[in-house]
């Protein structure tokens, strides 16, 4: 984690926690992760390469019916060959399936042009951008913007809400 992409600036540029400082830190951030599964407040994957099973990076689900939010980092040297934008429509299909979600979610900052276009190949649409959402210590902003995106389906159906 740590040497893949938690301490590395790269991937961190726009997220909305610090980078880590040493494998210590990551170490405490992955039992974090298994606390999350336990209690059921996120559920967090590892993104690993199917073939070789190399760790690229994260994805995490947090369900609060009715809606559910994603966020993701993988390690640069695994970005633009797809396999955020697979992770994500995974996670994106199978969460707006379930019968008491209506509502999938994730935010990116405006500039991180590449988060946007998973978060559209993952079926999302953009909605609107936030005000001073977000913290991004990278960044230096101690309350961001971000542009959300979402999927939705009318409550009642199985039918998901088409993008306008």
């Amino acid at each position: 984690m740590f040497r893949t992409y938690a301490g590395q600036a790269g991937p961190m540029q726009f997220m909305n926690f610090p980078r880590h400082r040493d494998v210590a830190e990551s170490v405490t951030f992955a039992d974090f992760c298994e606390a999350c599964w336990r209690s059921g407040s996120a559920f967090p994957w590892a993104v690993t390469d199917r073939v070789t099973g190399q760790f690229m990076g994260a994805l995490e689900l947090r369900l609060k019916p009715p809606r559910a939010d994603l966020g993701y980092i993988l390690g640069e040297r695994f970005w633009g060959q797809g396999f955020a934008g697979e992770a994500a429509s995974a996670v994106v299909a199978w969460a707006i399936a379930q019968p008491g979600i209506f509502r999938v979610w994730a935010t990116c900052h405006p500039e991180n042009v590449a988060s946007a276009a998973v978060l559209r190949r993952a079926g999302l649409t953009y909605e609107a951008t936030l005000a001073n959402w977000d913290a991004r210590p990278q960044l230096g902003e101690a309350a961001g913007p971000n542009d959300c995106y979402a999927l939705t389906r009318s409550p009642g159906t199985a039918e998901i809400t088409p993008p306008p």
